[in-house]
């Protein structure tokens, strides 16, 4: 879709979003970004200038903010000819720079230089500044420098610990997403924690936390709060499923970490999957879970298998139901100390094992290994 677009206005997209990739034109030479960061500035001459500067930057900020990018270029300049110290002012005479050559694409290699060397000399100026340290950071994930991007948002936010203004938190959400995207879980995770708490009720922010707690999770602990985080998600989008089952999913991992056989992570994603289950009526998943949260508690148990067996009943092409059903049976079958029956309602070992290479087929979800087991299970008794 963004294919289609207006070349300015897929600029100013991507510009928004911190990916778009600028591909440098040739501008003849141009001072490198760090001989202009480097420049020295001298402040206004007067305290009268210093204040008109001020007013300038805040026009200039409005026309930003109104996207009028020419307008906001020439009020940013005329700020930093009366106080050349004025780092807002230098941030946004870069950002208006960028998006205001939207029109020319490539976008020009001495526009592109000068845009970062004034937005690394407003964060030189003012190091702890929030919209400063966004805008370069912006910037440079403009560029397609994502972990420039990220470690600069994160240098500032140091910078700014004590700041509390929504700059603040739009630069703990770039931060977020930036460290998010590029897989650095361990850092994204106080940043989505951060943020959670400023956006409560930002459903996307709670699941990608839960993900990444998850996914770094060694103890139990840290697999339930994942599981907590889900479920706040799934709170705020109710008729999703997906951080339903997600919260589901969490629990029963730490039900695994846990040293505590029984554990109480077990019980916990008992009552949820079950009130998954209730809730989403045709979710083959869903009755999966109950079961595999039953296996957790007690494994082969007669609830376990009735709930896999509702899963098929919900969609009997389910692969992990029909694969787990097959080795309650071979465990059943091999078991001295078996004290429940595989229920009625379970097709014999042959024909649960032929559906499942059926189904496996299909899907291409069998490797060669769990096919040739399978196999020898359904012809074993033919």
């Amino acid at each position: 879709m963004m294919f289609g677009m207006h070349p300015v206005a897929r600029l100013r997209l991507a510009f928004r979003s911190g990916i778009l990739v600028l591909v440098a034109g040739c501008a003849g030479v141009a001072p490198s970004v760090e001989e202009m960061a480097a420049r020295q500035f001298k402040p206004a001459a007067s305290e009268a200038d210093r204040e008109e500067a001020e007013a300038r930057t805040k026009s200039a900020m409005l026309r930003f903010e109104e996207e009028q990018y020419g307008a906001a270029e020439v009020e940013a300049r005329a700020a930093l000819a009366l106080d050349m110290r004025n780092a807002r002012a230098r941030a946004l005479l870069a950002s208006s720079m960028l998006l205001g050559s939207g029109e020319t694409v490539p976008i020009p290699l001495a526009v592109e230089r000068e845009a970062e060397g004034e937005s690394r000399s407003a964060v030189l100026l003012a190091p702890g500044d929030p919209f400063v340290g966004l805008a370069h950071a912006r910037i440079l994930a403009s560029s397609g420098h994502l972990t420039a991007a990220s470690a600069a948002a994160e240098a500032c936010l140091t910078a700014a610990s004590t700041d509390r203004s929504s700059e603040r938190e739009a630069l703990v959400a770039a931060a977020a997403e930036w460290t998010f995207e590029l897989g650095e879980d361990r850092r994204a995770i106080a940043h989505l924690r951060e943020l959670a708490a400023l956006r409560p009720s930002e459903a996307t922010t709670h699941h990608r936390l839960g993900l990444c707690l998850l996914r770094t999770a060694t103890d139990a602990d840290g697999a339930m709060a994942a599981s907590h985080a889900f479920s706040r998600c799934a709170d705020l989008e109710p008729d999703d499923p997906d951080s339903h089952l997600a919260a589901v999913k969490a629990m029963l991992r730490a039900a695994a970490l846990d040293p505590k056989k029984p554990s109480l992570a077990a019980d916990a994603a008992i009552e949820l999957a079950s009130a998954v289950e209730t809730k989403f009526a045709q979710s083959a998943e869903a009755s999966f879970l109950v079961g595999a949260a039953r296996d957790a508690k007690a494994p082969m148990s007669k609830a376990a298998i009735e709930a896999y067996g509702r899963a098929l009943v919900r969609d009997p092409d389910h692969l992990p139901s029909l694969l787990r059903l097959v080795a309650i049976t071979v465990r059943a079958s091999n078991s001295e100390t078996q004290t429940e029956p595989v229920s009625p309602s379970v097709p014999a070992l042959p024909e649960l094992a032929a559906r499942a290479i059926e189904v496996g087929a299909k899907t291409g979800a069998l490797d060669d290994k769990e096919r040739a087991q399978l196999a020898a299970l359904r012809d074993a008794k033919r």
